[in-house]
């Protein structure tokens, strides 16, 4: 890349009137010196969302998506940006003032990247459990740690033409969660898609302040994984079965709500443990058993049936640092013939 390239950054929403202000305002900040567009898509808010977005007239892009799922309100953002890379981050996220400098530098020191993910921490946590919640969107493991690789769209740089290759993000009725970890799998497996992490690309995601809350995503996450199983199972060997089994996955969670049981005891006899080391193995506990339950329940509603994977011949693409690779170009849905709106 020469100079600072322009950026489209993306933002789905759906009644998100007491937090997408924060991210406005954050966006609006930006201490980015190349240029960027704020595109807001809502999904179909029905509270006070619009309204608010209206006081922003000329500052920002406002985009309808009737189709229910972020991903699909993402993928209106993608064929309707201007730019040729495109940042996403979410409603109740606040970027930092140097997160688009910080992915663009990344980006340029890791040549042909075709995702780069920053770090996702916790907006002023109050509590130990709101702080868990950065282990749930641990971006650094999605990446660097996890085998194949995924990208977390709460912070995520890419090339428009590289999302358009791929297919863009699955938003079928059936696909309302997991899509960036789909999107992810189909460009490591079929289009040789290269991450990079950018851990001072900072964005701070509202935490979560109930056990209920808590179970409740990892229910989501586990639905998800059910998804993905199921698309995937024949490219990587995964079997929802030998997971519903998996006597592993019963004993994390008892050995968790074991553990914060046995330090909560400990505290209340004089020990030092402090209430991070007793709240988050409860958190895990909590976390863990939903993620499980979900991807049960989400399996057998699942059961025969499976989501096809196309390949379309290879065309070049270039990666975020400049360097052109050939990759197939893969969609469940078609390549999308969308072409970018452009307004004087």
């Amino acid at each position: 890349m020469i100079g600072w390239p322009r950026i489209s950054v993306v933002v789905p929403v759906l009644d998100a009137d007491g937090t997408v202000r924060r991210c406005i305002q954050a966006l609006l900040t930006q201490r980015y010196p190349g240029g960027y567009e704020i595109l807001v898509v809502d999904n179909g808010s029905s509270d006070g969302t619009l309204a608010m977005l209206a006081e922003y007239q000329g500052r920002i892009r406002v985009l309808t998506e009737p189709v229910r799922g972020a991903g699909a309100a993402r993928n209106t953002g993608v064929r309707r940006a201007r730019h040729s890379l495109v940042a996403f981050t979410d409603a109740d996220c606040v970027p930092d003032p140097q997160w688009l400098i910080e992915l663009v530098s990344r980006a340029r020191a890791c040549h042909g990247a075709d995702f780069v993910g920053g770090r996702i921490g916790v907006y002023e946590p109050s509590s130990s459990l709101e702080r868990f919640t950065e282990q749930i969107f641990d971006q650094q493991h999605a990446i660097e740690g996890s085998h194949p690789p995924y990208a977390i769209t709460a912070n995520l740089l890419a090339s428009r033409s590289h999302l358009l290759d791929l297919g863009l993000f699955d938003d079928r009725e059936e696909s309302l969660v997991g899509e960036d970890v789909d999107l992810s799998y189909r460009g490591f497996l079929f289009h040789g898609s290269r991450f990079a992490f950018a851990e001072r690309a900072v964005v701070r995601h509202e935490g979560i302040t109930s056990y209920a809350g808590l179970f409740a995503k990892g229910y989501q996450h586990g639905r998800a994984a059910a998804y993905v199983c199921a698309r995937y199972r024949d490219h990587l060997d995964l079997s929802w079965g030998r997971r519903c089994v998996d006597p592993r996955r019963y004993t994390r969670v008892l050995a968790a709500l074991a553990r914060s049981l046995v330090r909560r005891a400990e505290r209340v006899l004089g020990g030092r443990w402090s209430d991070t080391d007793v709240v988050h193995p409860l958190c895990d506990a909590v976390f863990n058993a939903g993620k499980q339950i979900g991807f049960v329940i989400s399996g057998l509603r699942r059961r025969g049936r499976r989501s096809p994977v196309f390949v379309t011949p290879p065309s070049p693409t270039q990666g975020l640092g400049g360097s052109t690779s050939t990759a197939p170009s893969l969609s469940a849905r078609g390549s999308p013939s969308d072409q970018p709106v452009r307004t004087s």
